[in-house]
């Protein structure tokens, strides 16, 4: 009925060749975000709080553990579900003494508005350290010059689904850091080469631990040097 209509939907599952879809590689950021916690943590326990282990979740937590690694091959990842009913994830990483936690992404209402990103709560004081930012506006004026050009037929090579997945090379994800964030300390990359860092997974119906398993993925870094954004801050605000 709309032939001339562009139709694209936010998702990481493209289903149709008739609406595409678009989404961010925070995995990229995620790496980093872990090198810094690898760096932040003083007794190699680091947590991360996750929603749901839908598609791209894994790849996030993988590379969140993979840059711990980077900066800390002794380092263990804790992770918790934040869904999972009668559960509190921050309390049960106390218990462990983990204080370095990667949560939500960015500050919710209903939550504590400290309580997102990287932060550290040892010794009873809420340290924000970093979090990823989602440049959804570069991601979408791109989008739309992209169309304006021309070149929205010429992506699609066939009569397949496609999927536009952006990450730092196009300026769509950004990573802030605040001047808690360590700053000085020696990257040990050799020791974390073909290594994942193990995350420590909770079981309700036994308890046992796992440990991250995969190919190591590439460093975003690495790409001819470009496409990195790292920001220092005063203060994380995830409303500017």
């Amino acid at each position: 009925q709309l032939p001339g209509a562009k139709i694209l939907n936010c998702s990481l599952l493209p289903v149709y060749n008739s609406v595409r879809s678009y989404y961010l590689r925070m995995y990229e950021a995620k790496f980093i975000m872990g090198v810094i916690a690898g760096a932040a943590s003083d007794n190699n326990r680091i947590g991360y709080i996750a929603d749901y282990p839908v598609y791209g979740i894994p790849a996030s937590i993988n590379a969140f553990a993979l840059g711990a690694r980077m900066t800390n091959p002794r380092a263990r990842v804790y992770l918790e579900w934040s869904m999972v009913k009668d559960r509190m994830p921050e309390d049960e990483l106390a218990a462990q003494d983990v204080h370095v936690i990667c949560n939500r992404d960015i500050a919710a209402p209903a939550f504590q508005s400290t309580l997102f990103g990287l932060y550290s709560n040892a010794d009873g004081r809420q340290q924000n350290l970093a979090m990823p930012v989602w440049q959804w506006g570069k991601l979408y004026v791109e989008l739309l010059r992209r169309i304006q050009n021309g070149f929205w037929d010429t992506d699609m090579r066939e009569a397949q689904a496609m999927n536009y997945w952006w990450g730092m090379d196009a300026g769509a994800i950004d990573v802030y850091y605040t001047r808690y964030a360590p700053h000085h300390r020696s990257a040990s990359c050799a020791a974390a080469r073909g290594q994942a860092a193990p995350v420590c997974r909770p079981d309700h119906r036994a308890k046992r631990r796992d440990h991250v398993q995969g190919r190591r993925s590439a460093h975003p870094c690495a790409d001819h040097g470009h496409g990195l954004s790292v920001r220092q801050c005063d203060r994380l605000n995830p409303d500017q």
